[in-house]
């Protein structure tokens, strides 16, 4: 018997499966997809980006091993086959196997609950309580188990995401698209202003993915303006150019394709040679100055000269007008360099 086995009977409570076992490699394999392309492998229910939000498959496990214990009956659960239609399949299955299976877990056999992960679970007469929820995951995910949720949070944005990720569970796909359409017509215009830049094909515009920003400091020995980079990497590079990254060339200030083997890259518009895995931002909180060679403290440059700037210095952008014209697709969703309009356009 287990400490956590022994601990929950003296409390007078029935042991739980995550007391005995827990499935970290299947849930690992499945988190890091979730949190490493959240765009593509996010849950359905996710709404709103939330700071240090946790990874929904990873709650989901946790509340199919957490609220299933040894005295579980088949009275206690409803299981269904996901169905094609969004709603809950019509024959329950395998009612038998999971009662079964929640009294298999231990740590020689922690996947014995895996195969229900994916199904649609019911479980009765439990409730769940999250002081702290803030973007709403583990409300989220329990309410899929079909349990009561109550969330708490002070921040009143944690509140509106948590509530409106529910309540988009009761809502039709129509409705959600009425309201978007709604809100689109009124903002579109003033928003989309702030997002336009030059596409670097034609004489058009492009509209604006991503902006990429780069505190400034000036150099305490010689004035020199100094962008703070740990390194030149932007991002990786996509398509045919999926071994290479969109780097910074610290020269010409381009964004420029580059291999990651290899301690020295060359950037293809000036010829500059240069360590793209490493910036002048070293480890301690120091920098390098290019111009001088004078390495000091960034927190002392900063206090000396009352704060820092900030530069815009690349985009990714898509280009619709491109797309359309059948360009290869580095062509139409790529990264540029920021030049004097899209400065003009955030001032």
């Amino acid at each position: 018997m287990t400490e956590q086995e022994n601990s929950s009977q003296m409390n007078g409570r029935p042991s739980l499966p995550i007391e005995r076992g827990f499935p970290i490699e299947k849930v690992n394999a499945i988190a890091e997809k979730e949190s490493r392309a959240g765009r593509w492998y996010r849950p359905v229910y996710t709404m709103h980006k939330w700071w240090s939000r946790k990874v929904g498959s990873l709650f989901r496990a946790i509340t199919l091993y957490t609220l299933l214990d040894e005295n579980t009956t088949k009275k206690d659960v409803e299981l269904y086959e996901p169905s094609e239609n969004e709603t809950l399949g019509d024959f329950p299955k395998d009612i038998d196997n999971l009662v079964e299976s929640i009294n298999d877990v231990d740590m020689d056999n922690p996947d014995s609950l895996w195969d229900f992960y994916h199904k649609d679970i019911r479980i009765k007469d439990k409730k769940i309580l999250d002081p702290f929820m803030g973007g709403g995951t583990s409300i989220s995910e329990s309410s899929r188990f079909g349990i009561d949720s109550v969330g708490i949070d002070l921040n009143p944005v944690a509140w509106f995401i948590s509530k409106k990720q529910l309540d988009a569970g009761e809502t039709t796909v129509e409705d959600l698209d009425s309201a978007f359409q709604e809100i689109k017509s009124d903002v579109e215009d003033e928003v989309k202003k702030y997002y336009v830049t030059p596409c670097p094909n034609g004489t058009h515009n492009a509209d604006v993915i991503y902006n990429f920003w780069v505190k400034k400091i000036r150099c305490i020995s010689c004035n020199h303006k100094i962008p703070l980079f740990r390194d030149y990497r932007v991002a990786k590079g996509r398509y045919e150019n999926d071994e290479k990254y969109n780097t910074y060339c610290p020269e010409c200030e381009s964004i420029t394709y580059t291999k990651n083997d290899g301690p020295e890259s060359e950037c293809n518009d000036c010829g500059n040679l240069f360590s793209h895995k490493e910036g002048n931002v070293t480890r301690g909180g120091y920098y390098n100055c290019s111009e001088c060679g004078q390495k000091a403290s960034i927190t002392d440059a900063i206090e000396d000269q009352d704060g820092y700037d900030i530069q815009l210095y690349a985009v990714e952008y898509y280009c619709e007008t491109c797309d359309n014209k059948g360009l290869g697709k580095n062509s139409y969703k790529a990264y540029k360099k920021a030049g004097p309009e899209d400065n003009a356009v955030l001032s």
